[in-house]
């Protein structure tokens, strides 16, 4: 089975923020090394220090993006998948399944008396919102937690991921920065580019390796109880242009 179209979705975002962040250190690598001057209309300056801090600490805020960015689309693809398939609830497997009853038991019952439907294909949708998969949360742990819950295993280059441990850090300064625990500048003080280009490195191997194992998991279905990962896929019924139609009631 070929990659849904939500995970090639998925990878292209992953792709194209990569760029971004590589296209930005890249810039800043640039600013510190060979240090340009800002030319204006009649003088030029250098780059003043404290801006150059405050470029690095920018970019946790960059990498943090790309983390949270991936994952959420990653998941999401996962229930894009299950959805297009028109998936019952007893044809998931356990893990899935206590992933919906957990959202299930979460759910407003006036807004799932509007969104239910059928119950057998309701109750997976009811309670998820790709907007409230993650909010600043994500280092290594938290996506290994992630995979353990879809029941997906990635297989990571531990010579260039090196674990992703440098997850926390990027989580940590995204949120000094995000709640004013630090200031920009502050942050900066202690970051490098190298650092940083070193952190990038190590945190792009470590989300295609997740991507692979998401792309694999949709591809194999393995979403499914194990019993039914071979069955053809559900599709919702289509009346028929021929179908008589309906009769008045006498």
């Amino acid at each position: 089975m070929t990659s849904t179209e939500g995970f090639l979705e998925a990878r292209d975002t992953f792709e194209r923020r990569k760029a971004e962040v590589a296209l930005y250190l890249g810039f800043l690598f640039d600013v510190v090394e060979r240090k340009p001057k800002l030319k204006f209309k009649d003088t030029e300056a250098d780059f003043d220090r404290s801006l150059i801090k405050i470029m690095l600490a920018n970019g946790y805020l960059l990498l943090y993006n790309l983390v949270e960015s991936t994952m959420t689309n990653g998941v999401d693809a996962i229930h894009q998948r299950i959805r297009s398939e028109n998936t019952e609830f007893d044809a998931l497997r356990t893990e899935l399944k206590r992933i919906v009853l957990r959202q299930f038991r979460s759910t407003n019952v006036d807004k799932l008396l509007q969104s239910l439907g059928p119950v057998r294909t309701g109750i997976i949708h009811c309670g998820y919102n790709r907007e409230e998969l993650f909010s600043g949360n994500l280092d290594a742990k938290a996506i290994r937690d992630v995979a353990d819950s879809y029941g997906f295993q990635p297989r990571h280059d531990s010579e260039r991921s090196r674990g992703g441990h440098r997850l926390l850090e990027v989580k940590t300064k995204r949120n000094d920065l995000a709640h004013g625990k630090v200031s920009f500048e502050e942050c900066g003080q202690e970051a490098s580019v190298d650092r940083l280009l070193q952190i990038h490195t190590e945190v792009v191997s470590y989300l295609d390796a997740v991507l692979n194992a998401i792309d694999n998991y949709v591809r194999d279905r393995e979403y499914l109880d194990p019993s039914l990962r071979n069955t053809r896929p559900a599709t919702p019924s289509v009346p028929s242009s021929d179908a008589a139609p309906p009769q008045p009631v006498a």
